[in-house]
Formats: structure tokens, sequence, C-alpha cells
């Protein structure tokens, strides 16, 4: 078992027990207490006690320079574990600057080229790789940023330097199976109609918006498959091909009364690969009159 060591008082208010001097200090946080201290350490408070204590007068106003190059220095070399990193990355996050705290930070950035390195910006981009909003700040805080960034983007148009930029930037990239799928997922039932950034009203007519359809891309590749890629007019094979509907496509329309591209997909006829032909552009030309269309009919029909 250790031996305690007796301390004994000096005559200079000093405590000496086998070659450890002791003294007296008075804290500086302002409490005007006294504590017991070694003299080859640089403590300066009583435990728990700093400028930042409720007994102090110096509460809520900024360290002394001497006293922050000291803390400084204090703390070089101290690394944080990857717990309390995390821990003041969401308090971090959740805190919000002042209008004026704002104006200042943007006042003592302006006419710096970069604010990190290189390297620093290397493990900025590692440790947000592939993870979402959700996991870096939680749901409440990124259904915040989301909104803020959607605000912010909105009507803003990008300049070409900008955008040759950019090309340039992703020029050559691919992206990874799993990242597609996660887009692909996050997309699904979003950005259609109304929820599309895009969206102007509704200005697209019903044939573009038929002609957009996955099932009309299936048929117009059926059609082709069936006519070996020929033209069925001049027998000229590949080229600028377009399927033609054999029945007129406005009166497929007409008749069936389709009014919106979800009656056009459950519509049959439309889909049909009987009521349809390969033509070339120029032999496509030929058939918009329907005389010619009823006359050119009877050639093209399939048996």
């Amino acid at each position: 078992m250790r031996k305690k060591r007796k301390r004994t008082r000096n005559t200079k208010g000093r405590y000496a027990s086998e070659g450890l001097v002791y003294e007296v200090r008075t804290c500086v946080c302002g409490c005007k207490n006294t504590f017991l201290c070694r003299t080859d350490l640089e403590q300066k408070f009583i435990t728990h006690h700093n400028f930042h204590s409720n007994c102090s007068p110096l509460k809520g106003k900024k360290f002394p320079a001497a006293w922050r190059k000291a803390l400084s220095k204090a703390h070089i070399g101290n690394k944080h574990t990857e717990e309390a990193k995390r821990k003041i990355g969401i308090a971090s996050s959740l805190r919000k600057h002042s209008e004026e705290s704002k104006r200042k930070i943007s006042l003592g950035n302006k006419g710096k080229k970069k604010m990190w390195s290189r390297e620093t910006r290397r493990k900025m981009r590692l440790r947000l790789e592939g993870k979402t909003y959700e996991e870096l700040y939680g749901t409440k805080r990124a259904a915040e940023i989301k909104q803020k960034q959607s605000e912010q983007g909105r009507g803003r148009i990008r300049s070409p330097e900008a955008i040759r930029k950019t090309r340039k930037k992703c020029l050559g990239q691919k992206r990874s199976l799993e990242f597609c799928k996660r887009m692909r997922k996050s997309h699904l039932g979003k950005f259609r109609g109304k929820d599309s950034p895009n969206w102007k009203g509704g200005v697209t007519t019903l044939y573009k918006q038929i002609r957009s359809l996955d099932e009309y891309r299936q048929w117009r590749s059926n059609t082709f498959q069936h006519d070996n890629w020929t033209c069925k007019t001049c027998n000229i094979k590949g080229g600028c091909l377009q399927a033609h509907h054999i029945k007129p496509f406005a009166l497929i329309l007409q008749e069936h009364k389709i009014i919106s591209a979800e009656q056009a997909r459950k519509c049959k006829e439309l889909w049909d690969i009987n009521n349809g032909v390969t033509l070339c552009k120029d032999c496509h030309e030929l058939t918009k009159s329907l005389s010619q269309l009823q006359m050119l009919g009877k050639d093209y029909a399939k048996k």
C-alpha cells in the first residue's frame, strides 16, 4: 500500500512534503476563493471554475488575450474521439446564427480564396460521401435544408460558363449501381405533373404526352422489329425510320374519346402492332392527308 506523504507548513505560507512544494492560490475566475496547488503546476482555477462559471464576473465576456493564447497552446496536439466529433457536428448543425453574426462571418471571409486546405476538403468529401441528409443531420433538420435549397435554386439561371464547368467535371464519371438504385427509389412517384420543377401549367399537348409514354416506345420498337427495320414504301433498310399508325392516330383518340395520357395508356387499339407500319421520314411525309392514309392503308395492311 502506498504511504501517504505528510505535508508540513513552512514559514512562507507554502506546503512542503518530501520535495513537493505547495502554495495557496486565489482562483482567477473572480470568485476570490483560495485553493491549494503544487508550485510546478499552472493551475489558475478551482476545479469546475472558469470564466463562464456562475460565480465569475467575467461570465458572458471574452477571454483575455493572454488566456486565449494559453488555452490555444494547451490544446495543441489534442484530438477528439469519433463520438465527440459526431456530437460536436450535431450541436453545430442545430445552432442558428443571428443576422448580425452572419454578416460578420461574411465580412471576415471576404477576400479569402480558400477557407480550407486541399487535405481538409478531401477529408470532408470522404466523410460526406454516400450519406444522406437524414443520416448526417436527422429527419427534421434534413427537411429544413432541402426546403431552403429548393427555394434558393428556384428561378435561378445558370451561366454558360457554370454549365460548361459542371459538364467538364462530370464528364466520364460513372454512377455506381447502388447509387442509381437509391436515386431511382427516392424519385419514385415524384417530379411528375405539378410536382415537377419544369411544370408550366400543363402546356404540353396530349399528342406529346402520349408519345412520351413507355407503351408508345415499346409499340414503336415492336413495329420496327416486325418490319425488319425496313421502310415498307421504298424498301430502304435503316436510316431515319418512323412508326406510323395505319388507322390514323387522331381518329383513334376521337373514337375512344381520349383526353388524357392515362386513358391512352389503357387503350389497346393504340398499341396494336397490326395497326403499325415502318416508314422512312420522306415516305411518312406523304401520309399527312386523310385521303392518302385511306389509299395507302390497304397496301400496308398486314396479313
